[in-house]
């Protein structure tokens, strides 16, 4: 899938490019309201975060990241679903 074409003026996104960019957006909209219910929820909370995705990403990106809210934040509960493909 085609995400951008370059060119001598520069890059442009595709249609695809531009929906994934929004996407990515809104994850990272998402992480900042997340961290910031966390931080406001105490530390003797108790909270459950359930994480879903790709095994690939989730491996290699989301779970070792979360390890450090975790080690921050004992009371959260995190389960991590790994999705094949």
């Amino acid at each position: 899938m085609t995400l951008f074409i370059r060119s001598r003026k520069g890059m442009m996104l595709t249609t695809e490019g531009e929906h994934l960019h929004r996407y990515c957006q809104q994850i990272a909209e998402m992480s900042g309201e997340v961290l910031a219910n966390i931080q406001g929820a105490g530390i003797h909370a108790h909270l459950r975060l359930n994480i879903a995705g790709p095994t690939s990403i989730m491996r290699s990106r989301i779970i070792p990241r979360c390890q450090t809210i975790v080690n921050q934040f004992p009371n959260i509960n995190c389960n991590f679903s790994l999705m094949m493909g």
